[in-house]
């Protein structure tokens, strides 16, 4: 029973469940949700006469209240969110500036400005400026403390500056757990310093983010929009620039020696590079353009050094050269000064763009020869690479940039690269590591093979072989879990034995929508690469030729058909040999049209691939 004299505090989260939070994204946002819970338990007790309510709303295509109304900590009990869909923030706006008001969720009168926590990882896909509107003239939410975490680099800043009327108020988090990290340390600090006063006055909401950053310095992956940047970012989520990679721990803190515009660097050679201006920051360095010998290239420049060991593998590698003009190789490094060292690289060119927004379907292949184009280089340029007796370790989506027009790829973050049977230290990033690294063994050559199943799956299927129904029905993607659903207990969505992880219709649209589109050939290989006995089994996983060979075979079945004159697949091996596009039943015993470019790949392929 609440007494007369409670002062009441409400804290409303603001969850953006888009398509794009799918996977380990909203499993962090359940996970934090779910233990900061008791922690807003111990402050109402701490505080005796305030009672904190928590209310939350998820957006997508439409928006969504867990409850009906706000719940006290000590009753509300969080329900896992799914992500799928737009992202609906405009809509979202309207629909909290109706219930902040003494008629809906705040009705009591003794009640302190609540406090509202927005998290999203993209841009707006409906009126953002209305529903905004309508939010800044509502009494309630001029006086709330607002917070909003940005999820990766692809969320707009500027939208979430917008929301909550400042950038010190924005706070980027790179990777799992800075976001499961910053989620508790932002809602137990804005619980504690709201339930303290009524924070209308702008030096108590600046309280909110002084003690916010003193609480998250030593988190890895948070970074706030006044550009100051905490320790050791790992940037898992994505990277905008091919030379900003992501982190890998060599046990070092930042020491912030960042360049300035004009700023020389001496280079192995004896030439001076001059800085130009920055080009963006990642979590083992800031990437700056440089005048180099007339040039424009770019420079990666390390917030501290790795260690020495790092430094020569670097040198080895800029003095053995790249495998091939596929990689945006370390072509010259830095004397060690300014307390830090970098190498220099050719830029990325524009018309290039990260695998990650072909996931997400910020961009689009072209045709399906692109698709597979991008496939076959993919597995050609791993080739290459270990012919030169090179290894990522850590191969996953970051490593790629691919030209949506004809799947040409770039591979990047090269400085990393180690030779066959020496380890720089990376497991790996979640997601991509074999079951055997997830169970805690050491990345070689055939785990690096799975990682390429798992990425060519995700290219031509948007979607994690091992993401379906068991993955949805997880209350919380806490690291026990991620260890049994990618380690112990990985099963794929497409088993032919097992269809308890089958894709989920509404969460899993991609996959459902394109696995009947392609060639039994591949959909079988995939069966095969993912079975449970191969994936206890190492040694009997696919090379990149055994990959390049199948992939010829599916791009020899995709025809333009003689009606529609589309794209479109035969399949060889069940005989459906339908348009996809109008349903015509091609006759495969005719002279089938093929598109020129086509044509062009398999030359390629024979002088290329050993095919």
């Amino acid at each position: 029973m609440i007494g007369d004299n409670m002062i009441h505090l409400s804290l409303y989260l603001l969850i953006d469940t888009s398509g794009s939070m799918e996977g380990n994204k909203i499993g962090a946002v359940n996970d934090a949700i779910c233990n900061v819970i008791p922690t807003l338990n111990d402050i109402s007790d701490a505080n005796p006469d305030v009672e904190i309510k928590i209310a939350a709303l998820s957006f997508s295509s439409g928006v969504e209240w867990l409850y009906n109304e706000p719940k006290l900590s000590k009753e509300f009990v969080w329900k896992d969110v799914v992500a799928g869909g737009l992202t609906s923030l405009g809509y979202a706006c309207h629909e909290l500036a109706s219930k902040l008001s003494y008629d809906e969720y705040q009705k009591s009168a003794e009640s302190f400005a609540p406090a509202i926590i927005l998290l999203s990882d993209g841009s707006p896909s409906d009126d953002f400026n209305s529903g905004l509107k309508k939010l800044q003239d509502n009494h309630w939410f001029k006086a709330a403390i607002k917070i909003a975490i940005a999820i990766g680099e692809d969320a707009d800043k500027d939208v979430l500056t917008k929301f909550t009327g400042s950038s010190d108020s924005v706070i980027t988090v790179h990777n799992v757990e800075a976001l499961k990290q910053i989620i508790h340390v932002v809602t137990v600090t804005s619980a504690q310093i709201g339930s303290k006063s009524n924070c209308t006055e702008n030096a108590n909401k600046q309280d909110v983010i002084k003690e916010i950053k003193n609480a998250t310095y030593n988190i890895e992956g948070v970074v706030f929009s006044d550009c100051s940047l905490h320790s050791k970012v790992d940037c898992s989520f994505s990277d905008n620039f091919s030379g900003i990679e992501k982190f890998n721990d060599w046990g070092l803190e930042f020491n912030n020696q960042e360049l300035e515009p004009n700023d020389k660097v001496t280079l192995t050679n004896g030439v001076q590079a001059t800085v130009i201006k920055e080009l963006g920051r990642g979590g083992q360095g800031i990437v700056y353009l440089v005048d180099f010998a007339g040039r424009q290239m770019a420079l990666k420049w390390y917030h501290n050094p790795p260690s020495d060991a790092f430094y020569k593998n670097l040198e080895k590698n800029v003095n053995a050269g790249a495998p091939s003009d596929a990689f945006i190789w370390p072509e010259y490094l830095t004397v060690k000064e300014k307390g830090s060292y970098g190498y220099i690289m050719r830029l990325r060119p524009n018309d290039y763009f990260e695998f990650g927004n072909y996931l997400l379907g910020r961009k689009h292949f072209k045709s399906f020869e692109a698709m597979l184009a991008a496939a076959m280089k993919i597995c050609d340029g791993l080739k290459m690479l270990h012919r030169y007796g090179y290894s990522y370790q850590d191969l996953n989506d970051g490593n790629f940039l691919i030209r949506p027009e004809d799947g040409d790829v770039l591979f990047c973050d090269n400085d990393n690269v180690m030779p066959h049977g020496e380890l720089s230290g990376i497991m790996g990033k979640a997601r991509y590591m074999a079951p055997e690294i997830v169970a805690g063994g050491k990345p070689d050559k055939y785990s690096e093979r799975f990682s390429l199943s798992v990425i060519l799956f995700m290219l031509f299927f948007a979607n994690h072989p091992f993401e379906g129904a068991k993955v949805v029905a997880c209350p919380c993607m806490t690291e026990t879990f991620e260890k049994k659903f990618y380690g112990s207990e990985a099963l794929f969505i497409y088993d032919n034995d097992d269809k308890s992880n089958l894709p989920v219709p509404g969460v899993h649209q991609n996959v459902i929508r394109r696995w009947p589109l392609f060639p039994s050939i591949l959909k079988q290989t995939f069966i095969e690469q993912f079975d449970r006995k191969k994936l206890q089994n190492p040694t009997t996983r696919m090379t990149e030729m055994e990959w390049l060979k199948i992939l010829k075979r599916v791009r020899d079945e995709l025809v333009v058909c003689p009606k529609c004159h589309k794209d479109t697949f035969v399949d060889m091996q069940n005989g459906n040999n339908r348009c996809l596009n109008c349903g015509y039943d091609i006759d495969i015993s005719e002279s089938l049209l093929r598109n020129s470019r086509i044509e062009d790949l398999k030359k390629e392929t024979e002088q290329n691939t050993d095919i």
